[in-house]
This record gives C-alpha cells, sequence and structure tokens, in this order.
C-alpha cells in the first residue's frame, strides 16, 4: 500500500512541475520589453504629475474664456441699456471731472477718505446729442423726467432745476434732490 501512495504522489508532483514548466511564457530576445494585449505600464510620478499639471492649465484656460465671454455680454447689455461710458471715454474728460465731483469726502484718521451716503444725489451733468442729461444715483435723467414726486423742470450746466410740489428748487452737483429731512439715514 505504501507504495502505491509514493507512486501517486510522484505523478501528481511530475504532473505538477509539467505543468509549471511547460507553460512559461516565451522570452523574446529583442531589446525592447514585450507589451501582451490587456497589459498596462504603470506611470511614473512625474508623467502623472505632468498630466495633473496639463488638466489644471486647461481649466484654468477654460474658466479665463468663460470670464471673458461673461464680461462681453454684461458690456452688450449695457450698451443696449445705454448706461454706459460716462466718464471721459464718451463724453469727455470734463464731464468725467463732474461726475467724481459728488464723491468728495473728509479723510479720516485711517486715511481713508469717507463718502457722504446720500439718495438721489446729484453726480454729473453732460450733453449727449445736444441734449443736457443729468446723472442722479448713477441713472440718466432728462427734462420733464420725475423723481420721487419732483419733475425736472430744466438742466443747466452746472444745475438741474427741479418743481418741488410747485416750489423751484436748483440743485447743484454734488447735492441731493430731497430735502435732508425726507433721506433716511443709512
Amino acid at each position: 500500500m505504501r507504495k502505491i501512495i509514493i507512486v501517486i504522489v510522484i505523478i501528481a508532483l511530475l504532473a505538477f512541475a509539467g505543468t509549471r514548466i511547460f507553460s512559461r511564457k516565451k522570452t523574446v530576445t529583442s531589446t525592447k520589453p514585450a507589451k501582451t494585449a490587456g497589459e498596462i505600464k504603470p506611470k511614473t510620478k512625474q508623467q502623472l504629475e505632468a498630466e495633473r499639471r496639463q488638466a489644471r492649465r486647461e481649466e484654468r484656460k477654460r474658466k479665463r474664456e468663460l470670464q471673458k465671454r461673461l464680461r462681453a455680454e454684461r458690456k452688450a447689455a449695457r450698451l443696449a441699456r445705454g448706461t454706459y461710458g460716462y466718464g471721459y471715454r464718451r463724453y469727455g474728460y470734463g464731464a468725467y471731472r463732474q461726475m467724481r465731483r459728488g464723491y468728495r469726502g473728509s479723510l479720516s484718521a485711517a486715511g481713508r477718505i469717507k463718502r457722504k451716503t446720500q439718495l438721489y444725489q446729484l453726480t454729473a451733468i453732460f450733453i449727449a446729442d445736444d441734449k443736457y442729461i443729468a446723472l442722479i444715483d448713477n441713472q440718466q435723467y432728462k427734462v420733464g423726467d420725475v423723481i420721487q414726486g419732483r419733475k425736472i423742470v430744466n438742466i443747466l450746466s452746472d444745475r438741474v432745476v427741479i418743481d418741488e410740489y410747485g416750489k423751484t428748487k436748483e440743485v447743484k452737483i454734488g447735492e441731493s434732490i430731497l430735502p435732508s429731512l425726507v433721506l433716511p439715514r443709512r
């Protein structure tokens, strides 16, 4: 019985060794390593980092293009509304200086300019198409427009004449159209 067990064990070992020997992959004698179908060569750290950098670059470029497109759309919308270019680009440097006059203020201890907060403040007066236009709270008004029950009667080069419930009032650049009693505190 012992002989039979030994023979079976030897046959099993020979069968196992034979399958291992004869099923080995054949080596190629070329200088390049052989690629088999389905095998993926792992990437090095440098290659992975280069791919990440490239992906970040492409993402930044995509965001810049999107922001540029959005800026162009907003600019086109402003031009369509007619509320673009109040400064020196469109009306000359004098109109730009007049517009900036309304933002005078006193210097604080920190050195920053404190701006007076007023509602319906006359910011600038400029001429467009031979008509005077008043800029009040960054909105354009012409003769005949009504603001808070006050009608614009005339626009002169340095002031606006307003009909305030039957009384005429002159408002200079930097002043508010409403009386100080009406203005709520911000």
